[in-house]
């Protein structure tokens, strides 16, 4: 007798589509306020940039989560699933989160650390493509672009584009979101290194030659 079974619905998959389906719609709205509004170009074209590098990464990350395949092995730790979706979430939080005024050279570091840090998340998640997960699953090992050089170039990116959203917002609250979501990274990290290092054939190898996050210190 055949299987009428319905398919089973990847729930992880449509919870991520939808979230970041949300940010890019969120993104694209930004931009196009950025574009109407009344704001000289100094500040117009760099927020604009940015809303538009960030729309890129969204459709990035949801190409990729409708086009992975099954995992080979997947870390079923109760503390790993609770610290990668709040790892990914934590920095949505920031735009909530009380500002503090600043000069015309807080501002432009701040954006520079935006797009210098969105532009290299771009870059890693292009070569990533469909090995993209919240939380550490084995697929294949990913050693070009960016992660020739680092382990987890999506995390440096992040870090530094979340780094310039807390210099620009200028509040303490901004420096203790960021110090959290460091501490998360690097234990997402270390758990998708040792999930990485027993399931993916030349893992630790590629983990001996490179640095974890950041080249010659982490």
């Amino acid at each position: 007798m055949a299987d009428r079974r319905s398919p089973r619905i990847d729930a992880g998959r449509v919870v991520v589509v939808v979230l970041f389906a949300l940010s890019m719609l969120s993104a694209v709205g930004k931009a196009w306020a950025t574009l109407t509004s009344p704001l000289p170009a100094h500040r117009a074209v760099p927020e604009l940039a940015s809303c538009l590098l960030t729309a890129a990464f969204c459709g990035l990350v949801m190409t990729a989560y409708l086009r992975r395949d099954r995992p080979s092995a997947t870390d079923g730790r109760p503390a790993v699933w609770l610290a990668a979706p709040l790892a990914t979430c934590l920095p949505l939080v920031m735009p909530a989160l009380p500002t503090s005024p600043g000069g015309t050279s807080r501002s432009l570091l701040a954006f520079v650390l935006i797009l210098s840090g969105s532009a290299w998340s771009l870059w890693a998640i292009r070569h990533l493509s469909t090995c993209l997960s919240v939380v550490p699953q084995a697929r294949r090992l990913v050693d070009t672009g960016p992660y020739r050089l680092v382990r987890h170039p999506l995390y440096l990116g992040e870090l530094v584009a979340v780094a310039g959203f807390a210099l620009r917002g200028g509040h303490w609250l901004h420096v203790v979101l960021l110090l959290a979501l460091l501490g998360l990274q690097l234990y997402r990290a270390s758990r998708e290194e040792a999930l990485l290092a027993g399931q993916v054939p030349g893992y630790t190898g590629y983990a001996a030659r490179t640095w974890r996050i950041v080249p010659g210190l982490v």
